[in-house]
């Protein structure tokens, strides 16, 4: 106790003489006055926000737990760059953490989108910083004792474990392990801190993709949401309608007055699911967004870009699921992994009522069924090198019908010595009357002949084996 009391008192007084020594800007109260005010400049560029209206809302929402699903290009990582500056600067000695995807991501986001562009760009954030504005890449130290950690989601977030953060963000979620996001958040349970991921558009069915359905799922909708016409194709956009009102000079610069365009981008975020309270969701698509052309006609006429800028071209030139990831922030079914866990719940869901079977009771239904009954057995060994998982599983074939149903399923322990593990792998299949059963050898190439012939477990004490007419091993192809 006298050590924690030490630690602390050290801080004060550090803190203390820091700010007898620096006289520290003072900054405005909230996220979204920070990001007006205090961040006036994104590197060498002056803000200006008349053309996102629906980012205001999103900076002043305090609750604890957001998602912003989008495309790229929509300002997501400038977002998070004035979040973890806003809370790092506006409260003294307060953690907080950054999770990127990967190195290279997070060493960009540490040295160009937080340090040079927000914090070097703007004289009132740059005093915060320490060594003339020099600071590491993982942990920045700033002059009110506030800590910005920067880290990735390796190793189940094991980086963010054991910190006490007012503020969480993850950047590019959709590539996290999202699976063990506990793992990470358990940070704020003192703090009650704010959460918040942010990401693009990910694979159907997936953690990301649940996060999302989860949320209230907001869209912005503007008050003209009248069609939108190609000129060029006669193709029609549905609430599209107020880029008719937009104007360009010659270098397709919009050039509409603040004024104009208060009344043109006026709209409201709309929750599509408002029964969900615990996650607060935006989304973002590219389409909403007036610094980006619609069409190929606008991009070329209008906004004087190529046409590949457009949110029409990927549409019509890229693979389904980069459009409706990369431009509309949408989930898109995975070519590579086309089984999702909804499409497993659709298969479970109508057999609810069935349960798994003992040994005695399939043995029961074959001499009741007959040869219209099969019992087939499989096992999968694993093949990981350093914890390989043994699966057994047994399945009841109904021939006439042509159904499979689950009877047996089971994890083996690890432990359990080669030879135990292949005894139990025999009885387990002969007391259920497997007509036929396969494993992959994988790590099991040595039990493979002792489940077959029979053998002698760890105990010396000897067990049969099925036979070779029975089980089959295989390898993978």
């Amino acid at each position: 106790m006298t050590g924690t009391l030490s630690t602390e008192l050290n801080k004060i007084i550090k803190r203390m003489s820091i700010e007898a020594t620096v006289q520290l800007p003072k900054l405005h109260n909230n996220d979204w006055e920070f990001a007006m005010f205090d961040r006036k400049f994104m590197g060498r560029t002056i803000r200006s926000w008349a053309l996102i209206p629906f980012y205001p809302e999103i900076y002043l929402d305090n609750h604890p737990n957001k998602t912003v699903r989008a495309g790229r290009q929509t300002h997501k990582t400038t977002y998070a760059a004035d979040k973890v500056a806003s809370r790092s600067t506006r409260q003294a000695g307060v953690e907080v953490t950054y999770v990127a995807d990967n190195e290279p991501h997070k060493s960009a986001f540490s040295r160009q989108r937080y340090r040079r562009e927000c914090m070097l760009a703007n004289d009132n954030l740059k005093a915060f910083l320490p060594h003339g504005g020099r600071a590491a890449v993982d942990t920045i130290e700033l002059l009110n004792d506030s800590v910005v950690y920067m880290v990735t989601d390796e190793g189940e977030y094991k980086n963010v474990e054991g910190k006490s953060n007012a503020y969480l963000v993850f950047d590019e979620s959709q590539y996290h392990d999202l699976q063990f996001l506990s793992h990470a958040t358990y940070s704020l349970t003192q703090t009650h801190g704010q959460f918040e991921t942010l990401g693009i558009g990910g694979e159907a069915g997936s953690e990301w993709d649940n996060r999302w359905l989860s949320s209230d799922q907001r869209h912005w909708v503007y008050d003209d949401n009248s069609d939108y016409t190609d000129p060029s194709t006669g193709r029609i956009w549905k609430g599209q309608g107020w880029r008719h009102k937009l104007r360009f000079n010659n270098d397709g610069i919009i050039i509409n007055t603040p004024e104009e365009l208060k009344v043109i981008l006026a709209g409201k975020w709309v929750a599509q699911n408002p029964d969900a309270t615990e996650i607060r969701g935006y989304w973002l698509p590219q389409e909403i967004f007036a610094t980006i052309p619609l069409t190929r006609w606008s991009a070329i006429n209008e906004y004087q870009i190529p046409a590949s800028i457009s949110v029409e071209w990927p549409e019509q030139e890229q693979p389904r699921s980069i459009s409706l990831s990369h431009c509309r922030g949408e989930s898109y079914k995975a070519e590579r992994s086309p089984i999702t866990t909804e499409m497993v719940k659709a298969c479970m869901r109508p057999y609810e009522y069935l349960n798994l079977l003992s040994g005695e009771e399939v043995r029961e239904l074959k001499n009741q069924y007959g040869n219209e009954l099969r019992v087939l057995g499989g096992i999968d060994f694993g093949s990981s090198t350093t914890t390989p998982t043994t699966v057994l599983a047994i399945l009841l074939h109904w021939r006439k019908s042509k159904r499979y149903q689950l009877a047996f399923i089971e994890k083996i322990a690890q432990t359990d010595h080669p030879y135990d593990k292949a005894r139990h792998i025999s009885e387990t299949f002969a007391s259920y009357g497997v007509d036929i059963a396969v494993g992959d050898i994988g790590h099991g190439q040595d039990m493979v002949p002792v489940i077959q012939d029979g053998g002698r477990d760890s105990a010396d004490v000897p067990f049969q084996g099925l036979g070779k007419s029975t089980f089959y091993s295989c390898r993978p192809i």
